[in-house]
């Protein structure tokens, strides 16, 4: 396996730890189909920057498409400290858009 391949492979590791290994949203232990949830989806501007992505299962993720949420009710398996890195990322990208 090439450098960025296990870059990327430990980021979404990295990622999976914001919820020890479950759906941020309903809490499923999540072994095959993980997916990153965009917190501000990508059609909306959101990018790849790890505060902004969340572990989903696959249904979780394509059920909530690109709407808008709140982090602190819709991922309710997250830490906190990725809700706040969350919220963190969304003031940095509001006043980027200003």
């Amino acid at each position: 396996m090439n450098n960025s391949k296990n870059f990327r492979k430990a980021k979404k590791n990295d990622i999976w730890r914001k919820a020890n290994g479950r759906c941020a949203h309903c809490g499923k232990e999540v072994k095959r189909a993980r997916t990153l949830d965009h917190y501000i989806p990508k059609s909306a501007g959101g990018t790849w920057d790890s505060r902004n992505l969340f572990p989903t299962c696959r249904s979780c993720n394509e059920m909530r498409g690109s709407r808008k949420i709140d982090p602190r009710t819709y991922y309710r398996y997250a830490t906190e400290e990725a809700i706040y890195d969350a919220l963190e990322y969304e003031r940095e990208f509001n006043a980027n858009r200003k």
